[in-house]
């Protein structure tokens, strides 16, 4: 019992350091399932907030720095941080996310196109709706898999609850 508490104070510790957080955020996105609903999540949050602050006229390093912070992980704000420095320096926001594995492929070719056309609000704002439905049917998916699975895992219980009760019952009555 001692043992699970100092585990449990050691791991809230170590997700409170920047290093424990970055590690925690990079192993939900990596998750072998739940990886990529958190990556769509996560990429639907950026998008949404990334579009609706360049259409407010905000700047594109400010609207970065905003978006940033509403994704929360820290694997995506390492990479918007570094957009941040790249458009500092000149180069355009696709292409740091042309060079991430986090990121789908064709968000940042997506990005290209919307930079070219003088409309990145607008294409973010497809992506977003884009991926909203992916992550939405993705759910939905997940769901109908899960199903199965749950009333497996309450029949058993209902078959030891069951067995529990009967099997002392039937002992009772055998012994006499």
């Amino acid at each position: 019992l001692i043992f699970m508490a100092a585990f449990f104070i050691a791991f809230r510790l170590f997700v409170k350091s920047e290093f424990g957080r970055m590690r925690v955020d990079y192993f939900k996105l990596h998750v072998p399932v739940i990886g990529k609903l958190f990556r769509l999540v996560y990429l639907i949050r950026f998008c949404r907030a990334f579009s609706t602050l360049l259409r407010g006229g905000v700047s594109i390093t400010k609207s970065l720095e905003i978006s940033g912070d509403i994704v929360r992980n820290k694997v995506y704000q390492k990479l918007i941080t570094n957009t941040i420095e790249q458009v500092n320096e000149g180069s355009s926001v696709s292409s740091v996310f042309i060079a991430s594995r986090d990121i789908p492929k064709m968000v940042p070719q997506m990005m290209v196109i919307g930079e070219k056309t003088g409309n990145l609000d607008a294409v973010l704002e497809k992506i977003s709706v884009f991926y909203g439905r992916e992550l939405a049917a993705k759910l939905n998916n997940l769901g109908v898999i899960l199903e199965p699975l749950i009333m497996m895992i309450l029949a058993v219980g209902v078959g030891i609850m069951v067995a529990a009760i009967i099997l002392p019952m039937y002992n009772v009555a055998t012994s006499f």
